[in-house]
């Protein structure tokens, strides 16, 4: 061999035990673990890009308040019609009331 090729594989001994000691203990497998699907879907959706990021969580909560809008519109519908459904309870209580005090003013005759 060359005087050449032996200092070469020398560097490349001496860069390989550099290499070793630097990356002693290590693993380049992390372990195993849950993720979550939110987890998942910013590491891999947005692949780093933060505005992307920025857009779709901006869109995540446009759709949230919508959502919240709806709800709280269906919320208003069934307490209007609680309301209702309570004056007419209120009115036909009454109503039987009087028909019970008439009826029995008609037997008493």
């Amino acid at each position: 061999m060359s005087k050449q090729c032996v200092q070469c594989m020398l560097v490349l001994t001496s860069v390989e035990e550099e290499r070793a000691k630097l990356f002693e203990g290590s693993s380049d497998v992390d372990k195993p673990r849950m993720r979550t699907p939110q987890e998942i879907l910013t590491k891999y959706k947005f692949g780093g890009d933060a505005a992307a990021a920025a857009a779709h969580a901006k869109d995540k909560l446009m759709q949230r308040q919508e959502k919240l809008e709806r709800i709280s519109q269906q919320t208003a519908e069934l307490q209007n019609g609680a309301e209702n459904f309570a004056s007419l309870a209120q009115e036909l209580a009454k109503t039987m009331e009087n028909k019970k005090w008439l009826e029995a003013i008609i037997q008493q005759r």
